[in-house]
């Protein structure tokens, strides 16, 4: 197959090689010819050469050898070069195949997995999966993976859009890694969310409506495996 599409992509090449055998042969036959009457010549048996003229046509038949025969290790260079990369894209284009795949399975698991939504001002939340958020509130859900900062960061700019995300339904939902979920529950448990006498100890970015917290298993595995994906599309 990837010799087909490599022929596809120059089609020329064939009639360029057979056109080098072709002519280089010629000129090799022509220099062997012109060789011979070259040795007659300096051997005696033949008088009637110019010894001039031989010696040039013995250089123009053998230089038009030697061209030929590099032209044509050069267009076999260039056909393995172009094999070699046809045969990658085959693979790689096999490799996106089974990713996607996996990526329209791991949609299926994303679905099940559950939020914290908040749903009221006095940051009273609601657990739903992420399938109810999509079909049911017709909410776009943005998952933010990175390490602290990045996170920080990320709803630092979404906390400048948010009245934009507000009118688009836009859910962000920002995974640290670093911490197994389990960790990061019980750290969130530690801080007060606003709720009964406490004062929301969150900076104002992480409490915004459009902030949805993974709460629940199955999320570690999840991005670990789309990590996975990324790095695998990246070639590394």
């Amino acid at each position: 197959r990837s010799r087909l599409l490599s022929e596809s992509i120059a089609p020329w090449r064939t009639v360029r090689l057979f056109s080098y055998v072709s002519l280089g042969s010629g000129a090799l036959l022509g220099g062997l010819i012109t060789l011979s009457g070259v040795a007659a010549a300096l051997s005696g048996v033949r008088s009637d050469l110019d010894m001039n003229t031989e010696s040039l046509n013995l250089a123009i038949d053998f230089g038009a050898v030697a061209i030929f025969a590099f032209l044509t290790k050069w267009d076999f260079d260039r056909a393995n070069e172009l094999n070699a990369k046809v045969e990658e894209k085959i693979k790689q284009k096999r490799e996106n195949k089974v990713i996607r795949k996996e990526m329209e399975g791991r949609a299926a698991v994303i679905s099940k997995l559950s939020l914290d939504i908040r749903v009221a001002e006095d940051g009273a939340t609601q657990t739903a999966t992420v399938e109810a958020v999509q079909t049911g509130g017709k909410q776009h859900v943005i998952v933010v993976a990175g390490y602290r900062k990045a996170i920080r960061d990320a709803l630092l700019g979404a906390n400048i859009l948010k009245m934009e995300f507000a009118m688009r339904d836009v859910l962000i939902v920002p995974y640290e890694l670093g911490k197994t979920q389990r960790e990061k529950e019980l750290d969130d448990k530690m801080k007060p969310d606003g709720s009964g006498f406490g004062t929301d100890a969150r900076p104002t970015w992480e409490s915004q409506p459009y902030v949805a917290q993974p709460v629940g298993e199955g999320w570690d595995e999840y991005i670990q495996d789309e990590i996975g994906d990324a790095v695998k599309q990246n070639g590394e």
